[in-house]
């Protein structure tokens, strides 16, 4: 499945590893911390441009927080599964 979402311009991010992503967010003025399965989603969005349809409820997280922008281009209602936490 390809992703053609946009990461929105006022977020920075610094990948370390297998192990985080540091997330900051300019405009808001937060950061967010990704480890373990949201962190494998975000390297796949960042790096590949790609998802697995299982990660469905990881990327409508990243769209709540503002991670990602143009929910629009993703869209599966049908898709159920465990929702992984983000700090």
């Amino acid at each position: 499945m390809n992703v053609h979402e946009r990461i929105p311009q006022d977020l920075l991010y610094r990948i370390y590893g297998n192990s985080l992503a540091v997330i900051m967010s300019v405009k808001e003025n937060r950061v967010i911390l990704l480890q373990d399965e949201p962190l494998k989603v975000w390297k796949q969005v960042v790096r590949e441009h790609k998802i697995d349809q299982r990660d469905y409820l990881t990327l409508q997280q990243f769209f709540e927080l503002g991670l990602l922008e143009n929910r629009g281009a993703f869209e599966n209602p049908n898709i159920t599964g465990r929702k992984n936490k983000i700090q």
